[in-house]
């Protein structure tokens, strides 16, 4: 398994993630009035589980990402399930 340091500019996985990070930041600035772009109550308590799970990761910058990684994942759930329901 290759672990790479989420501040390392090489990594291929952070430049990816950034770049999801910056194109649903979009996406949320776009539809921010839509009420799709909250979460549930469902994924507001899976958000809470994992925010307790990874408090006993030892780096502070493993928890951000993982925390930021899903609720953008989250949020991109919402959007497709909007659109797919008014199409």
């Amino acid at each position: 398994m290759i672990v790479y340091n989420v501040g390392d500019t090489t990594n291929p996985a952070k430049r990816h993630f950034d770049q999801f990070r910056i194109n649903l930041s979009k996406l949320e600035e776009r539809f921010m009035d839509m009420p799709t772009t909250s979460l549930s109550m469902e994924q507001q308590f899976k958000l809470q589980v994992l925010r307790e799970e990874v408090k006993r990761l030892s780096q502070d910058q493993a928890q951000e990402y993982l925390l930021e990684v899903m609720r953008q994942n989250m949020v991109k759930e919402n959007l497709f399930k909007h659109w797919m329901k008014n199409m």
